[in-house]
């Protein structure tokens, strides 16, 4: 289930997300609530889904990298829009839970 809570996050299940645009690292989408890694990877992938649709279908994922900003750690995925036929790249801020597991 996804829903806004009342500082406007968004959440999936006991996951938020911060309202950023994820476009670049000072504007990372920061996830908070994750149990592991794996959780929070996990919930890249359903926000992904929720903002841009369905893997395969509208967006592909060409890259997944770690990004390591002095205490801070992001993932950033480089996506592949395929009906907008562009390429952009989504930083998470997994600082919460990075190296969870």
């Amino acid at each position: 289930m996804v829903y806004e809570d009342k500082n406007n996050k968004r959440r999936f299940g006991h996951v938020s997300f911060s309202d950023n645009s994820g476009l670049s690292v000072d504007d990372a989408i920061k996830i908070t609530g994750a149990q592991s890694s794996f959780d929070g990877v996990g919930a890249e992938y359903e926000y992904i889904q929720m903002r841009f649709g369905e893997k395969g279908r509208d967006w592909t994922l060409k890259l997944q990298a770690l990004v390591e900003d002095g205490e801070k750690v992001f993932d950033r995925l480089d996506l592949v829009l395929i009906k907008e036929k562009k390429e952009i790249s989504l930083f998470f801020d997994i600082s919460d839970f990075f190296g969870r597991f």
